[in-house]
């Protein structure tokens, strides 16, 4: 069981570009619960079943039937460095806490650009149910997200899920899930993209209304993973570029080469004589394939586990703290 959780890893889903470009499917979702979703959608497309999906008029089609992952199997692939048995029920609880929020998360899909509710909008959960017992966790997907999670008629991207789960944080799973579905592949290119909706597509909003604090503190990382770890590279103006390295890459750091793609993507406005950046353009290409396939998986990120589990506790403290309080006021 456990070899064949870790094949799954290297296995493709195959999402819906709409989703993608036009939702706000992941971006709810924290880096674990994206990895964990995209890992369930490779195990749900392993039970697809044509005849089942022809003999029923496409009303059931193996999508939603129940997913059984043994959790001592489970964590032997998903970076666990201590065993099932082994782990504190504290621990076992935050992870099992993760597939929880999963089923309980929803997500919309908008049918204007704008993201207008009164637009129109479809709304669905992640997951239809969970279900943990005896070491056994019981999942079942929603049939009606399989035209979303599972599309390979027209319109969607093909993503190896180990690209993704590999990434470290959400917005570099965001940014390159986004960036990966403007891959043509009929003509074997990728199409360049004008990111200007940038905060919507990976949720930054709020904190990041500054471009430079959005530059500095988000998209210099994010970019630098993604060209650093996954099957593609993200640049931006090829003249740009050339003139800001000088053609001497060789002796730049990867920071500094870093900073200057970013910088080459910047679509700028004059105003007043001053330079104001109004927008970002992606130009991507897809990196040969031995450069893309050394990569290691981490299903679970250990520091979201413990987070968890500080603030759980936390919890747990205030709320006797509350109680306590409550039975000397009685008892004064």
């Amino acid at each position: 069981m456990a070899r064949k959780l870790k094949y799954q890893l290297t296995k493709n889903t195959f999402v819906d570009n709409d989703i993608v470009r036009y939702s706000d499917a992941f971006k709810n979702l924290n880096a674990s619960q994206i990895n964990l979703f995209l890992f369930l959608c490779c195990l749900a497309k392993q039970q697809y079943d044509v005849e089942k999906e022809d003999e029923t008029e496409g009303k059931k089609t193996g999508w939603s039937d129940e997913i059984k992952i043994n959790m001592i199997d489970f964590c032997k692939v998903c970076g666990k460095k201590t065993n099932w048995f082994d782990m504190p029920k504290e621990k076992k609880d935050a992870i099992l806490d993760c597939f929880r929020d999963l089923q309980k998360q929803q997500f919309t899909l908008y049918k204007s650009k704008r993201r207008s509710l009164s637009d129109g909008f479809e709304s669905y959960n992640y997951l239809s149910y969970v279900i943990y017992k005896n070491n056994v966790l019981t999942i079942s997907m929603d049939e009606k997200t399989r035209l979303f999670f599972m599309n390979y008629d027209c319109f969607f991207t093909s993503y190896e899920i180990g690209q993704v789960i590999q990434l470290k944080s959400e917005t570099s799973k965001l940014l390159y899930i986004y960036l990966r579905s403007f891959w043509d592949a009929n003509k074997r290119k990728f199409l360049p993209t004008s990111l200007d909706n940038f905060r919507d597509i990976v949720g930054k909003t709020g904190s990041y209304l500054k471009y430079y604090d959005l530059k500095r503190y988000v998209l210099e990382d994010a970019i630098a993973e993604i060209n650093e770890k996954t099957d593609i590279t993200i640049s931006g103006d090829y003249d740009v570029y050339r003139h800001l390295t000088n053609g001497n890459e060789e002796n730049m750091t990867p920071e500094e080469i870093n900073k200057c793609r970013i910088k080459s993507m910047e679509m700028r406005t004059d105003d007043e004589n001053r330079k104001v950046v109004t927008g970002l353009t992606f130009r991507m290409k897809m990196k040969p394939k031995e450069q893309a396939e050394d990569y290691l998986y981490d299903l679970f990120d250990d520091e979201l586990i413990a987070e968890r589990m500080r603030l759980k506790a936390m919890k747990k403290r205030v709320n006797e703290n509350l109680e306590e309080n409550k039975k000397f006021r009685r008892y004064k």
